[in-house]
């Protein structure tokens, strides 16, 4: 019996001085323990580099990675944290990856007040954002998401930031860019803790179901969907341009510097034989309308152009659907009908003439 505890015991000793000199590759057990911090480095800083975390500082103590640098938000040193502890691939204690992460010395930038992101909607089947994300993996998620939703293209040129309200951001905005494919134009707007839908939309049936699926945004956030309707054959005959105006009032010297700041930017473009109001144009309504409500003395001519001569029938009509669409959403928005004229005009002019080379594809607001 001795003599098999001997010997158990001398092949113990053998195998143990083995692998005190060698390791798994062949290399000294020394020589690999020295080498692991150089080994993983590169790694971590991969794995990191790969997530957009490029902000981050790493060092390694062993098998210890030392983070530092100054994350743009609370979740992107979160991520920074999990993503260098899963870097350097699997294998054991001493050949293996990273086993702890001090992340102590990162530090985190100041919050965003407000909070704002915006989704616009663009042409056809695609999107653009805007604003602030609340980390680069949520960056990540959400277009991807919005590419199944969007897919002629998702143009992202949102920004990490600190500051997000509580909740669930990725599943509200979900609601929101789903609801936005069916609108004809608008965009998605949050502030906040508030997610708004603005835009337009074919009748009124498909306006309260987006209303319906906005209110379904759960606390603490909240969403809701300011939605005009653009349908344009129940829409009123043109108003007479040439009958006889009472003379309005004379502006004050801070009306006189809002119209001016107005008139700078009141054209709004329309895709070719198209009479539906972009983000774009609601952004010039929204303008105008929340002057003539601080200046009672102005009024508000909206003159459409078409594609197309004047003789062309065709263009006639969507001239005046052009002008019809604009002062239905500034009535809508609460300037009174009295003050609004909508004109269809067609003019004889080349594409270098017209507003964003646009081929007389505009409506053109005017303040009088």
């Amino acid at each position: 019996m001795s003599r098999w505890i001997v010997f158990a015991g001398v092949t113990a000793m053998l195998v143990t001085g083995y692998f005190a000199a060698h390791d798994t590759r062949g290399e000294g057990l020394l020589r690999s323990v020295q080498d692991v911090p150089d080994r993983l480095l590169p790694s971590v800083t991969a794995a990191l580099s790969d997530r957009g975390l490029d902000w981050v500082v790493v060092r390694m103590d062993g098998q210890r990675a030392i983070l530092s640098g100054e994350a743009p938000s609370e979740l992107d040193r979160l991520d920074a944290i999990e993503t260098a502890r899963r870097a350097g691939g699997r294998g054991g204690a001493l050949w293996g990856p990273v086993t702890s992460v001090d992340g102590a010395a990162i530090a985190v930038q100041s919050p965003r007040k407000p909070y704002q992101w915006t989704a616009q909607r663009g042409q056809g089947l695609s999107v653009r954002f805007s604003g602030a994300v609340p980390s680069q993996r949520l960056k990540r998620e959400i277009a991807e998401e919005a590419r199944k939703i969007f897919p002629q293209g998702v143009a992202d040129e949102t920004r990490v930031a600190s500051g997000y309200p509580t909740g669930d951001w990725k599943g509200s905005v979900l609601i929101g860019l789903r609801q936005l494919k069916r609108l004809d134009a608008g965009e998605l707007q949050f502030n906040d803790g508030v997610l708004v839908l603005v835009g337009q939309v074919a009748d009124d049936g498909v306006r309260s179901e987006i209303k319906t699926a906005m209110d379904k945004v759960r606390r603490p956030l909240s969403g809701s969907a300011q939605l005009t309707t653009a349908d344009l054959a129940n829409l009123p005959p043109p108003v007479a341009s040439d009958a006889e105006e009472e003379v309005p009032p004379a502006l004050s010297a801070d009306c006189e510097r809002l119209v001016a700041e107005a008139m700078r930017t009141n054209v709004i473009l329309f895709a070719a034989g198209s009479s539906q109001v972009d983000a774009k144009g609601l952004e010039v309504i929204s303008v105008m309308s929340n002057l003539a409500r601080r200046c009672t003395g102005v009024r508000i001519k909206v003159a459409g152009h078409g594609d197309g001569s004047p003789t062309d029938a065709a263009a006639v009509s969507l001239s005046r659907q052009r002008a019809f669409a604009v002062s239905q959403l500034l009535r809508q928005a609460g300037v009174a009908p009295a003050r609004l004229v909508a004109v269809g005009e067609v003019a004889m002019q080349s594409a270098d003439d017209a507003p964003g080379g646009r081929d007389d594809a505009y409506s053109r607001v005017e303040i009088s």
